[in-house]
């Protein structure tokens, strides 16, 4: 749609960005690479869908001090072949999407790490009333200059329990017919454990050719010591905070990490005791 070279002006805020390359598409926007008067690069988002622009503009700006999604910087129109076009300008991530680690293969503990990290994140924007529901490699950036884990895209993003409007059928519980299309945290464990699979596996399973059994059934031994875990996340009910206390914990089992955290419990309240003791 815009040209390289091509200049967009704000119709409100009438900053200028210079537009260098097309870095990415999506169901209702193109992102741009884009400099501005000082030569500073940004990721330029525009989109016709005002809504998925502003809900995304909205939720990033809430998510400021969190280091897993990308700083924004200003939200405008531009009138672009006889049409209102509405764009946010971005945090550009220098590095590169999980769609180049499933190409080039990756071990279990490293994807392991990766999941966890991402977890972390859902988590964290779950207790921010934020269900981040179109988990896809594509929409993680590993960042190489500040050596991090970006969750990108939050126009696709639900409130609890709301239907899931934008969405990838491959990560997507209600394709797979293991569940409902509603923002919950089974929904959430669902497109984690998936995305995790695709990591060792080295590629991604079309729902419309293969089952839930057929895929864990060819990820099995790839899946090592974590198959009963998302065995458990593929069903669609299983709850993100398990799923991500197995994967912190090296994925011990439920039982042993109960265990773990109650004598945490017991020899946390022992020292307590006796501190008050000692005063």
């Amino acid at each position: 749609m815009l040209e390289n070279g091509y200049v967009l002006k704000g119709i409100h805020n009438g900053r200028k960005y210079v537009v260098d390359k097309k870095i990415g598409h999506g169901g209702v926007a193109d992102v741009y690479l884009v400099h501005d008067d000082e030569n500073l690069k940004y990721a330029l988002k525009i989109s016709e869908d005002l809504i998925s622009i502003t809900r995304e503009y909205k939720v990033l700006t809430s998510l400021k001090n969190c280091d897993f999604a990308p700083r924004v910087f200003d939200l405008d129109d531009a009138i672009l072949y006889n049409k209102m076009y509405h764009y946010i300008v971005l945090e550009y991530i220098d590095g590169y999407s999980l769609d180049r680690l499933i190409k080039s293969g990756i071990d279990l503990e490293n994807a392991s790490y990766i999941l966890t990290v991402i977890l972390d994140a859902l988590i964290r924007l779950k207790r921010l009333g934020i269900f981040y529901t179109d988990l896809k490699p594509s929409n993680v950036m590993m960042d190489e200059i500040k050596k991090r884990i970006v969750l990108i895209d939050y126009g696709s993003t639900s409130a609890k329990d709301d239907t899931v409007k934008e969405f990838t059928p491959e990560f997507d519980r209600a394709s797979w017919k293991v569940g409902l299309r509603k923002a919950d945290s089974g929904y959430l464990s669902f497109e984690a454990g998936m995305l995790f699979v695709c990591l060792v596996m080295g590629k991604t399973f079309r729902h419309d050719y293969h089952t839930i059994g057929e895929v864990l059934k060819q990820s099995k031994i790839r899946l090592g010591k974590f198959y009963i875990v998302i065995m458990k996340a593929l069903n669609g009910t299983y709850d993100i905070n398990k799923l991500y206390v197995n994967f912190k914990n090296g994925c011990f089992s439920e039982k042993a990490s109960m265990y773990l955290n109650y004598m945490l419990f017991i020899v946390g309240m022992i020292f307590v005791v006796l501190m008050i003791l000692a005063v």
